[in-house]
């Protein structure tokens, strides 16, 4: 034959091949000119083929020969690249590998060796003899596939426009070894103990780990239906073979798999393994849910769906093995009380959907087309499933020793010798307690709450063997800090163990410590390859993320497991037998009442412990959290004098006084609040230098503030809010840590204006603050931003630390609390100025209690001025109002109580996609009472057309034609701003690109085309404007 050497030249390839001239269908001649280049190699480039096929990349073959033929293939030099060397698995045998550009003309060659070679590697050439050899099998032993039960000829996966599928059995098998496995080397202690405890009657742990690896197996028993084993036309004729009808389909509604799974299943358990009808049914709801979503109607099936008896008899077949192959005890009932029932099913939903997409994925299953009894099969299975969680990390997982630890030896690599008093209190009262058990912790900041929860997490998973730690945070920056701080806490608690730990929010990939603990690919170490700490890649995906022992994140994380949304069970599962720790908790946060009140009685139900850490709490607040999660109604308060604890179980709800620290006198002063006021206030109170910062309750004041003080020449003067992308951000956080930052380089004069990211998120210390109105428990966490850290060096008039407070417009009688009020509700600033307007001082913690419940307690009118009483009232009803719409559209997106028995077969529907950042911006609507908002990519317009991510083309084109890859994600994603105005909310919202929707991260993103900084959002007379200095500005044209 004669070949061609050309080169392939398009968007896949752009190497050299071979082509056989007899195989060219059609030549077009070009007028261009062609030379050989002086320096092709000739021939050379057929050094990696194994005939003709070239190729400069190469893949490894390694084959297996019987000593049969051992010696005639010793007698040839077969490939250049050959090697071989006596099998050390199989005695007499021979191994034999090459490195090869392709295996396509290599094929021949290993056929015609016959059953006297092996193929090892690769996959894919295991792949294509087997094909071959079952085609010969059809061809020559016309009745082999006679022998085998007719419901080996339905798939459960397959490939498209393809007959190659895997049987569903051997899947269903898969994911139930899957199950068994997870039971077997992955879920704690706790975790099986409950589980097996909550069974009525109880059950032994092996026998529950039988039970739900049985059930978890049958998850896609609605695969051998009609309906299903249709949608892969290239099978139809072999499943027709079989004996199988394919009913008209007449109009009928095509159910789910899923559905008609839980269908079957009702009658199915009932009558193979002799379960209730009533337990039966829910326990096929349940597994109905795999994907998800939960079956709603599953009374009756259309003959399309469901098939004629031949496809019941493949079902109870199918069953009748996976029974034969788990051993599941008999007559299994569900627990009368119905919060038990209702964990036992959540847990079972969870376990099978990790099950399900572990036993699907393809780099650990492969596709098996020879005939294996179930038995045989699990063997294979067993292996597989084996590999697939070491490779993934769920089975070399921490697992709690039982070994307690004592607080200076847990905390010596901070050289904490011996706890603070408030830590030794806390200890001493929370050590012991049964689990599950909430603990509020109310301190002043600097104490060591997180030292001290650390600890009680610590000890009670040792204790009760529990699965893990969640920590969270209410944004990503307080996420980021505390993500390090943890970190540490592991890496010095367990340096002897693989610790898989995760930080759990949208921007978290770009974090540079979870980068280093992140592998290249899934069964790689990390990247800081001397360290036990890694982020499993498994576990990267936001649903999945929870599943790892331990993570940091944002508290929305975990909200979504009470909302209604997608796989909202799979977070639960994540999070049950853990310690969750909500931090830096607040009242005006807990307005969401409803939402964090489901989540703690879902923590509770599933023996989650929780911890959580506030500076301020109001006594109403704390109450229905302790009763919540106790199923108790208090008769008396939770009062005690401020700091305290309080614990809540199942037995009893206390509250405890705690040592309280030594006050700490903050001067107060009432303040005009104009930028030209705000600008002398700075210049009188910083004459002879000095840190100060200036907190807004609005980006737009920031900006405006900050523009003021560049009119009068301030130097060092440093912007610092949530609008600008975080590629810009992140430059602008490293500046505030080093000026303002405990380990910084102070500078001898500065100013910080910036809005609420710094309340909460960062470790910073000012001489003096100016603060906008707020809420009285986030001016206390602002005051915590003053002298913050000992031993800076202060300007004279600063030795003092000193608040003050901008105060409404107008008067006391009627206030005008400008922008603020759509942040915060006007009744509690109102109540806040009140509480404030006349101290010259605060002293803290002692005032702390007086201050909250001023605010937060119950209104009271003969309290206050009989002129102001009407206009509070008012502004009262409208909050109760507010508040009453926000809760009430919080209830129609909650799962509902553990305790409600219809929840699992009367299901939630249209549930929202968990991965959709939209669905996170309304729970934080619903935690923060924040807007709607779109996520704007900002893209700038070059001269000659094309679109940068930075203003003056200096970083990454992007091109909106095509799909951008992996790392054009990344850098698109660090140009995102999350806007709210409801007027560009509502012209963008859907604007999403269509190249982007093929991509998860950008799927909701919109696009954005700055020109010169601006750009004019069509149908609105609202511009954008994008400087590097003020962030994103919204400019309204008015008349």
């Amino acid at each position: 034959s004669t070949y061609l050497i050309g080169r392939s030249k398009n968007k896949k390839t752009d190497e050299l091949r071979t082509y056989k001239l007899e195989r060219v269908q059609s030549v077009q001649l070009t007028n261009e000119d062609y030379e050989i280049p002086e320096d092709f190699d000739g021939l050379a480039i057929l050094r990696n083929a194994w005939s003709i096929i070239a190729g400069e990349k190469t893949l490894e073959v390694i084959l297996r020969f019987s000593p049969k033929v051992k010696e005639r293939v010793l007698e040839t030099r077969w490939h250049p690249s050959q090697k071989t060397e006596d099998d050390s698995d199989k005695e007499g045998w021979l191994r034999w590998s090459a490195q090869v550009a392709d295996t396509k003309d290599m094929l021949p060659w290993v056929r015609g060796w016959g059953a006297d070679v092996e193929v090892l590697e690769p996959k894919d050439l295991q792949k294509e003899l087997r094909k071959e050899t079952r085609k010969l099998m059809n061809l020559y032993l016309h009745n082999a596939e006679e022998k085998k039960p007719a419901h080996y000829a339905l798939w459960a996966k397959t490939k498209k426009k393809s007959d190659e599928y895997h049987p569903l059995l051997y899947h269903l098998v898969d994911v139930g070894i899957c199950a068994q496995t997870l039971w077997d080397d992955a879920l704690s202690p706790s975790t099986k103990e409950q589980l097996a405890n909550a069974f009525s009657p109880k059950m032994s742990v092996e026998e529950t780990g039988n039970f739900l690896s049985f059930l978890a197996a049958t998850h896609d028993i609605g695969k051998a239906a009609p309906s299903f084993q249709q949608r892969n036309k290239a099978s139809i004729e072999r499943i027709k073979k079989a004996g199988f009808i394919f009913p008209k389909r007449h109009g009928t509604t095509i159910e789910f798999h899923s559905t008609i799974s839980a269908w079957a299943l009702k009658t199915l358990l009932k009558d193979e393994i002799k379960i209730d009808a009533y337990s039966a049914r829910r326990f096929a709801h349940a597994l109905g849910g795999h994907h998800g979503i939960l079956p709603k109607n599953i009374r009756s099936m259309e003959p399309f769906n469901k098939g004629d008896e031949k496809w019941a008899e493949a079902r109870l077949q199918i069953i009748q093995e996976l029974q034969r192959l788990f051993n599941p005890p008999q007559g299994v009932t569900l627990p009368e009380n119905i919060e038990d029932m209702n964990m036992i099913l959540m847990l079972l939903l969870g376990l099978t959907t990790t099950a399900d997409w572990l036993g699907s994925d393809e780099s650990f299953f492969d596709y098996e087309d020879r005939f294996f009894s179930a038995e045989d099969y699990a063997k294979i299975a067993k292996k597989y499933a084996k590999n697939a969680l070491q490779k993934t990390g769920w089975s070399e997982s921490w697992q709690a020793s039982g070994e307690q630890k004592s607080f200076g030896d847990m905390f010596e690599y901070l050289k904490f010798e011996n706890p603070r008093p408030v830590q030794e209190a806390v200890i001493k009262v929370a050590s012991d307690v049964g689990n599950p058990v909430l603990l509020i912790l109310e301190a002043p900041t600097g104490i060591g709450k997180t030292e001290v929860a650390l600890y009680l997490a610590d000890t009670w998973l040792q204790k009760e063997k529990g699965r893990g730690l969640y920590i969270a945070m209410p944004t990503q920056a307080t996420s980021n800090q505390i993500f390090g701080r943890t970190f540490d806490f592991l890496e010095n608690r367990y340096p002897n163990e693989k610790i898989n730990f995760h930080l759990a929010h949208g921007q978290a990939q770009w974090n540079k410590k979870m980068e280093s603990l992140r592998p290249s690919s899934i069964g790689d170490g990390a990247k800081d390859s001397e360290s036990q700490m890694r982020a499993e890649s498994w576990f990267l995906p936001r649903k999945k993320t929870l599943l790892a022992p331990f993570g940091v994140g944002t508290v929305d994380q975990a909200l979504m497991s009470a909302l209604q949304t997608r796989h909202f069970y799979l977070r639960l599962f994540g999070l049950a037998n853990k310690v969750v720790i909500f931090d830096e908790v607040h009242d005006y946060d807990t307005y969401m009442g409803k939402l964090f009140l489901r989540l703690l009685a879902w923590l509770r139900a599933i023996g989650t412990s929780v911890i959580v850490l506030s500076a301020t709490l109001p006594e109403k607040t704390r109450r229905e959290m302790a009763e919540v999660y106790a199923k108790k109604t208090l008769t008396s308060g939770t009062q005690a004098q401020y700091p305290r604890v309080t614990l809540a179980t199942s037995q009893k709800i206390e509250t405890v006084e705690l040592p309280p620290p030594a006050d700490r006198k903050i001067q107060l002063e009432q303040i005009n609040p104009s930028p030209e006021n705000i600008v002398q206030e700075l210049e009188t109170r910083l004459a002879e230098g000095g840190c100060a910062a200036v907190i807004c309750n609005t980006v737009k004041r920031a900006q405006e503030i900050y523009f003021a003080l560049q009119e009068a020449n301030f130097e060092n003067l440093t912007l610092f809010h949530s609008r600008f992308p975080p590629a810009w951000r992140k430059k602008i956080e490293e500046k505030v840590l080093n000026d303002f930052g405990k380990n910084g380089k102070r500078p001898q004069k500065a100013v910080l204006v910036a809005t609420q990211v710094i309340e909460q998120s960062l470790d910073l210390d000012f001489d003096p603050m100016i603060s906008d109105l707020a809420p009285v428990d986030l001016l206390i966490q602002r005051i915590g931003r003053l002298h913050r850290h000992k031993g800076n060096a202060r300007a004279l008039g600063l030795l003092t630390p000193k608040m003050l407070i901008a105060q409404p417009e107008g008067d006391t009688r009627s206030p005008d609390f400008g922008s603020s009020r759509y942040i915060y509700a006007p009744f509690i600033l109102w109540r806040t100025w009140l509480a404030v307007e006349n101290r010259t001082a605060l002293n803290l913690p002692s005032e702390t209690t007086e201050l909250i419940e001023a605010v937060y307690g119950e209104f009271k009118a003969e309290d206050y001025p009989p002129e102001i009483v009407e206009k509070l009232e008012k502004m009262q009803a409208k909050m109760l109002k507010d508040f009453g719409s926000d809760i009430y559209k919080a209830e129609q997106n909650l799962i509902p109580m553990p305790n409600v028995e219809s929840f699992i077969t009367d299901p939630m529907q249209d549930l929202k996609d968990d991965e959709d950042p939209t669905l996170h911006e309304q729970v934080r609507a619903v935690t923060r009472l924040i807007p709607p908002g779109v996520n704007l990519v900002c893209l700038h317009k070059m001269p000659d057309g094309s679109l940068n991510t930075e203003p003056n083309g200096e970083w990454k084109e992007v091109d909106l034609k095509r799909i951008p890859d992996k790392e054009e994600v990344e850098e698109i994603l660090k140009y995102t701003i999350s806007v709210h105005f409801y007027d560009v909310v509502k012209a963008l919202a859907d604007k999403t690109h269509a190249k982007w929707k093929r991509k998860t991260a950008l799927r909701y993103h919109i696009p954005l085309i700055f020109e010169n900084g601006h750009c004019s959002i069509e149908g609105t007379k609202i511009t954008l404007v994008l400087d590097k200095e003020l962030g994103l500005q919204v400019e309204k044209e008015t008349l």
